[in-house]
């Protein structure tokens, strides 16, 4: 039977994008002008789930706050407070829906069109304990490896490896299916890492852990950094997930002919530039503007004959009147630039 449950783990700090997540928690950024927690759900609901909790900790009140507005795509949502973060097997423990059935685990920063019927499939056709979604990369310094027998059977894990520690080439993708049988070997009461402690002691117990191996063409991007975000989102433009069709356009609409996303609410000058950019409701690009390759929030303005090329402008953000804003600015949430200032 298919797995109707999952869980989104969403209760990071979101460090590594700060300013982005000062004002916002990580799965509310807009990534395609749409509250990012929206793809997850396409992707849970393609796949024939329908329940999903969200494992949530940091800023937690502005998930809850946010919830009621975001499109579900008929999936029943709840929300679980950690106490404390648990790390990913402690908020799995904590927030696993039905002790009884099994569970679909996805991480709350990875951008996918992968099928999660993929995973389903495999994981009834292996009938193993944990079925991980795994990706082919060629540095696997910072991620988490896995070694397999015969392609498919997990026979190792090590946690970024330094050069020569792992030949693979396979890392943790970020989505699981669980069998009831995980959930009671993760300890209670205390954070729990499930890549660093409870997947390796599942293969000690000599438990069967598959992975499920993505294809060629499948996208994937931890949008945990600020070039990772601003790349998912020019990624979208380019039509780089579902080839820009089908869930592509449910989510985030057609861009238009200079590739942009542009919503109603957004004002653009006449004698303004828009070209592969994002932007959010209510901003205003001014005449003479040029914005490019670049991210623009909700309420964002920029002036006149300025121009932002290859940055992210968060909430708020006021750019005045013949302002340079290059390749690589991120700026915090309502951060204002004066006349003729550079960055």
């Amino acid at each position: 039977m298919p797995i109707t449950d999952a869980i989104i783990l969403a209760g990071g700090f979101g460090t590594r994008l700060k300013p982005l997540t000062d004002s916002a928690p990580k799965p509310l950024l807009s990534v395609g002008g749409r509250p990012f927690l929206e793809s997850l759900f396409a992707r849970l609901a393609e796949g024939g789930v329908r329940r999903v909790v969200l494992s949530v900790h940091h800023q937690a009140g502005h998930i809850e706050k946010a919830l009621p507005g975001l499109r579900r795509f008929s999936l029943r949502v709840s929300l679980r407070r950690e106490p404390k973060p648990l790390g990913t097997g402690g908020a799995i423990r904590f927030a696993w829906p039905d002790p009884a059935r099994a569970c679909l685990v996805l991480n709350g920063d990875v951008l996918s069109d992968f099928d999660v019927r993929e995973l389903q499939k495999e994981h009834r056709l292996g009938r193993a304990a944990a079925t991980l979604w795994a990706i082919s990369v060629e540095n696997t310094a910072a991620f988490g490896v896995i070694e397999t027998r015969s392609g498919q059977w997990v026979t190792r894990f090590v946690e970024k490896p330094s050069p020569g520690q792992s030949v693979s080439r396979l890392i943790n993708a970020g989505l699981y299916a669980l069998e009831p049988s995980v959930l009671q070997r993760i300890a209670g009461g205390r954070p729990v890492s499930v890549e660093r402690e409870v997947f390796p002691q599942l293969l000690d117990a000599g438990l069967p852990v598959k992975v499920c191996v993505s294809g060629e063409g499948v996208y994937w991007n931890d949008i945990g950094t600020p070039e990772a975000y601003l790349r998912a989102n020019l990624d979208i433009l380019r039509g780089r997930l579902w080839k820009g069709r089908g869930l592509a356009q449910k989510l985030w609409g057609k861009p238009d002919k200079g590739l942009n996303l542009v919503p109603p609410s957004a004002r653009v000058a006449k004698g303004a530039k828009l070209s592969l950019s994002v932007l959010g409701p209510g901003c205003r690009v001014e005449e003479g503007a040029v914005v490019h390759g670049s991210v623009l929030s909700r309420e964002v303005s920029v002036g006149e004959q300025s121009s932002v090329d290859g940055a992210i402008l968060s909430q708020g953000v006021r750019v005045g009147a013949r302002c340079a804003i290059k390749a690589g600015a991120v700026l915090g949430p309502d951060s204002r630039l004066s006349d003729h200032s550079r960055l």
